[in-house]
């Protein structure tokens, strides 16, 4: 296991990172994407890497988690 310690945005960044090793060698991978707060960063660099050309998430399936209270 690894543990990643640093801040937020360089954290974001290096989840975002695995995220786009993950679209580009298999393009229609199925995601599970967090809600809420936390993944914003993550979500951010994605959405970037994606203007940039980087990646793409047109075949990308994704899966959300849902709470009801």
């Amino acid at each position: 296991m690894k543990v990643i310690v640093g801040s937020e945005e360089k954290i974001s960044a290096l989840i975002a990172e695995e995220f786009i090793k993950q679209v580009n060698a298999k393009p229609n991978s199925v995601l599970g994407l967090a809600t809420g707060t936390s993944p914003l960063g993550v979500y951010a660099n994605l959405v970037k890497a994606n203007k940039e050309g980087r990646v793409s998430f047109k075949d990308v399936a994704t899966f959300h988690e849902c709470q009801f209270i």
